[in-house]
């Protein structure tokens, strides 16, 4: 059947009167009816999810928070819910509430504080609306460990009062596991929101299957106009309505800020100050933002093959991701350059950290870690393109040439190593495993000790490995969407390196998803070695521990002298990425000291 001019008016009256009949805005109404009482429901199963209450108080404006990790003591950042309490407040009962989407723990540690100071907790409770578990101040000393971190640590008039020491002290718990079972079980209620959804619906049907509604003339030419105004409306206020009623539809998304808090209104006097506080705190909070958030990322990057963050990322051909933040992009171009005092603090905070070292018979190395457009320059968008200038890594080997500072750039061993496999991830801003192999031999081989010489890659079985989208996609909030691989090293024979313990030290990490790393080998002709390095260290540990006695592994770019002198290692290094070089000036690293916050690495 063909339609017409004539026949065009007739169909389109039939079908408005189809869906504007009386059944059919029955139905629709007791589906919206299923919706609504669905999302209600969904909202008062969110109230039973489990909560963590500590009633404490702090020497200092803090940011406690609660990780939940496993028995090895592997921290995960998304396991981890933060708070916050100012020091005037006195003891308050902080609450935490943990998402469902942390599965199974066995282990609760409770990072107390950012700096030294004393926090004193009364109690811990870990809850649902129908389950409780309760830790007293006895209870406390008794069942959570304190780690180096915390100088002092006892039971005084029925508080728990912590004494900290550095900025990572924290307290575990490594027996959650059947009582944090427990609660999630007590919590199960889903498919409740199936049941009375559905129940309210067939009420709301069986009520209007016996009501008449008046009539409606579906040829009235306000009856589009009425529609479209109609769903406009809704949609608009959602965002509000979410807010008020408390209905969301909870999306992950990664936030490089904290968001605004919302404010208190104790008096007249915080009046003029509330409402631009409020503002803030609503822009940050109305109902529906992660949603729409995630949605926009996913319609730019699927349908536009555009970035939402070009000033944190870029696409490039083929897939290729690139970080475009800390003026990386400027650095390959040859824009960003140090000058000439800039270079020379570099060599004198070098030169310095290498006489020292001397006098205690200890060499010092220097890695660098190269960017991925180093390496992969040819799959960067065609508007980047080099000046011709050099690259602040390029400026610093040439200026450090007739130095004694032994500086060793894997560059070219990795631009030789590109035809035999892909060596960066194509969605994260790190080396792959395959990558970081050929690094460590440069490495290795620059050393030149006894026992230096560097494991072959016949020595193992490697395997691909597809994993979800890497730290660039996890910028835009959408690394469960695309996948990357990476190479797994199956050491054929044994790693003689195990796992020892740190000094008497204070870890100097911000944060105790990252602890120091220590490995040992039974071998006392072997030298010691102490590592100050950032992420790009990670696919290298396990080689690299291969080759010493005693290997101490600390994400930092501080050059701890304490450490140092506590461990007595023969050999120190320094590791960074290429983007971070002008924190090898101990100026730069002055500058950037303060209240720690997570940055991509």
């Amino acid at each position: 059947m063909i339609i017409d001019n004539k026949s065009w008016p007739k169909l389109k009256d039939s079908l408005i009167r189809f869906f504007f009949n009386e059944l059919s805005l029955k139905i629709l109404i007791s589906l919206l009816t299923f919706c609504a009482v669905y999302l209600f429901c969904e909202k008062l199963n969110s109230f039973l999810m489990i909560r963590v209450y500590i009633n404490m108080r702090s020497s200092y404006d803090n940011n406690p928070r609660v990780y939940f990790h496993n028995q090895k003591g592997d921290f995960d950042v998304e396991n981890l819910v933060m708070a916050h309490i100012d020091r005037s407040d006195g003891f308050v009962n902080l609450k935490f509430k943990i998402p469902e989407e942390i599965k199974n723990p066995m282990v609760m540690s409770l990072f107390v504080g950012e700096k030294e100071g004393v926090i004193e907790i009364k109690s811990i409770r870990m809850e649902t609306l129908f389950k409780r578990y309760q830790w007293l101040a006895g209870d406390i000393m008794r069942e959570f460990v304190p780690n180096e971190n915390i100088a002092g640590y006892e039971l005084v008039d029925g508080v728990v009062r912590i004494t900290t020491k550095h900025n990572t002290p924290f307290i575990s718990n490594w027996n959650i596991g059947d009582k944090y079972e427990a609660l999630q079980r007590s919590i199960d209620k889903h498919y409740l929101s199936y049941v009375f959804g559905a129940a309210a619906a067939l009420i709301v049907f069986f009520i209007l299957r016996k009501k008449r509604f008046p009539a409606i003339d579906p040829r009235g030419k306000s009856i589009f106009s009425i529609s479209t105004a109609s769903v406009f409306a809704l949609f608009i206020s959602l965002p509000f309505m979410s807010t008020f009623f408390l209905i969301t539809y909870k999306v992950n998304i990664t936030e490089q800020r904290t968001l605004a808090r919302k404010p208190p209104l104790k008096n007249f006097e915080d009046l003029a100050r509330f409402v631009d506080d409020y503002t803030q705190y609503y822009e940050d909070n109305f109902g529906f933002r992660e949603m729409l958030i995630r949605w926009n990322n996913e319609f730019k990057v699927k349908w536009l093959n555009t970035s939402p963050m070009q000033e944190q990322v870029v696409f490039g051909r083929d897939g290729w991701v690139y970080l475009s933040a800390l003026n990386i992009i400027n650095d390959y171009k040859g824009i960003k350059q140090f000058t000439n005092a800039e270079l020379a603090e570099i060599k004198h905070t070098l030169l310095e950290r290498q006489r020292w070292l001397a006098k205690r018979g200890m060499k010092y190395y220097v890695i660098i870690a190269s960017n991925k457009e180093t390496i992969y320059p040819d799959y960067l968008p065609d508007y980047i393109k080099k000046t011709g200038g050099k690259t602040r890594a390029e400026q610093l080997m040439e200026y450090m040439d007739n130095s004694t500072v032994k500086i060793i750039n894997v560059k070219d061993a990795l631009l030789n190593a590109k035809p035999r496999g892909l060596l960066f991830h194509k969605t994260d801003t790190h080396w792959n495993s395959y990558g970081a192999f050929w690094a460590y031999r440069e490495i290795m081989k620059t050393m030149g000790f006894p026992g230096s010489e560097p494991m072959d890659i016949s020595e193992f079985s490697l395997h691909k490995k597809y994993i979800k989208g890497g730290d660039l996609y996890k910028l835009l909030s959408l690394s469960d969407l695309y996948t990357d691989e990476d190479v797994i090293f199956h050491h054929i024979k044994p790693y003689r390196s195990v796992l020892g313990k740190p000094g008497n030290y204070s870890n100097p990490c911000w944060d105790p998803n990252t602890p120091i790393v220590v490995k040992e080998i039974d071998d006392k002709h072997l030298p010691k070695i102490v590592v100050f390095r950032d992420s790009f260290f990670i696919n290298l540990l396990h080689f690299f521990s291969e080759h010493f006695q005693r290997s101490v592994f600390l994400w930092t770019m501080t050059f701890d002298k304490e450490i140092i002198e506590n461990e007595h290692p023969d050999i120190v290094v320094t590791e960074f990425v290429e983007r971070d070089i002008d924190r090898l000036s101990d100026k730069k690293i002055r500058e950037l000291t303060g209240p720690a916050t997570p940055t991509q690495k």
